[in-house]
């Protein structure tokens, strides 16, 4: 019940054109439900256009270090990014988890070209984090998926040699030969 509140009262607040108050509202209900997708939804609508970027910069930062895997949060994430871009204001100090989690999403959209940067962070900067392995298997997952043999190829070698010790890697090792055969055939 005290979620409906306070968003009836964030609504009120919009009404009187006191967005701060409004957006301070919506954010604590989007700290309580991290993947509302109504509520993100909301926001993005509320603050995309306004001439003020603090409100939807925060609901980026929110979207970007959120682990979601569903494909309508997957769109949403896609889609921020993309109004970011479009506006050329994607230059942030990502934290790991907004640099893995763009990653992820980046690499698996009409967006892949603006995933570089993340993936060169990836193998460099975050090379001894123990996700970095985890993160590239399911990066070559999705190549595989995508039919991509050859960018899979390369990938599933990189993992398999720099990550040998790891689960992610011995997957790797294994994954290479089958891709290779299907590349031949």
């Amino acid at each position: 019940m005290q979620q409906v509140n306070k968003l009836d009262k964030a609504l009120h607040w919009l009404a009187e054109l006191e967005l701060d108050k409004a957006f301070e509202l919506l954010f604590e209900l989007l700290a309580q439900e991290p993947k509302d997708r109504s509520l993100i939804e909301r926001i993005y609508k509320l603050s995309h256009n306004l001439p003020q970027t603090q409100y939807f910069d925060k609901l980026c930062h929110h979207l970007f270090s959120v682990a979601g895997y569903s494909s309508d949060f997957h769109s949403q994430v896609i889609k921020a990014y993309a109004h970011l871009l479009d506006q050329n204001r994607t230059v942030w100090d990502y934290n790991i988890s907004q640099t893995y989690n763009l990653f992820y999403h980046l690499s698996q959209s009409y967006l892949s070209d603006s995933a570089r940067p993340f993936e060169n962070k990836i193998k460099t900067e975050l090379a001894d984090n123990p996700e970095t392995a985890v993160v590239l298997k399911h990066y070559c997952e999705h190549l595989i998926a995508s039919k991509q043999l050859i960018k899979a190829k390369e990938e599933l070698s990189y993992l398999s040699n720099y990550y040998a010790e790891t689960d992610s890697g011995r997957w790797a090792l294994q994954r290479v030969k089958q891709v290779e055969s299907a590349i031949i055939v």
